[in-house]
């Protein structure tokens, strides 16, 4: 996030309503701070679904971790005011991403690098996206047929091609389109230049349509 001091007053760009917002509840409005929070739920909510580890999503609701990460943003928000070096979303997601890691490390411990792993994202690390929700994302956005049975088999058979990406392709295609990140927040959480993620982000979906091309029915059904 680009920002600049004027007088006694900072502004951030991070969007009209957000800056708006974010300056504000520096200055101690909780009512805006509330606003603020509320303003991102649903990209969080995403996020939050993509990487929650299914074992704990039937525990646990996508809202109470919301609340958790609200929680969390108003306790620190006074230290990302004092150097926001990230656009405020970005850094509400990487208070996201630590509530949900603390989560799975409280509830399934040691089980959950058995089953899940990690990757690094901005200043921290992130759960994994989940091939199986990206692949019903993919499936959703695609021109898979309406009959039940048969969207059931194509989802499944998009689990299994997405299941064979590197890690990194698949990061980039969970923040892109799942997790609808711009380009430029894209670069930002995988700590790279934006060219070199469009880059890495043209070479997934590039990877993901030849690994379609080869299954039964080929890409015909897919808008990728």
């Amino acid at each position: 996030m680009e920002y600049s001091t004027q007088g006694n007053g900072t502004t951030w760009n991070g969007g009209e309503e957000t800056d708006r917002l974010l300056t504000s509840a520096a200055r101690g409005n909780t009512k805006d701070l509330e606003r603020l929070l509320g303003l991102h739920t649903g990209r969080l909510t995403r996020m939050i679904a993509l990487r929650i580890d299914s074992r704990l999503s039937r525990r646990i609701d996508v809202e109470d971790v919301i609340q958790e990460v609200h929680l969390q943003a108003a306790q620190h928000l006074s230290a990302y005011l004092r150097t926001p070096d990230v656009p405020f979303y970005l850094w509400l997601r990487g208070v996201t991403a630590n509530v949900l890691l603390e989560l799975h490390r409280r509830h399934l411990g040691t089980k959950m690098r058995d089953a899940r792993r990690e990757v690094s994202i901005s200043r921290g690390q992130v759960p994994e996206a989940s091939s199986q929700v990206l692949a019903w994302d993919l499936a959703d956005s695609s021109t898979s047929p309406s009959n039940a049975a048969m969207k059931a088999e194509r989802q499944s058979q998009l689990q299994q091609v997405v299941d064979r990406l590197p890690v990194s392709d698949k990061e980039v295609l969970s923040l892109r389109h799942f997790e609808q990140l711009t380009p430029s927040e894209t670069a930002q959480v995988l700590q790279i230049s934006e060219k070199a993620a469009g880059m890495r982000y043209v070479r997934a979906l590039k990877r993901l349509r030849e690994e379609l091309a080869a299954t039964p029915g080929g890409l015909s059904d897919w808008r990728l």
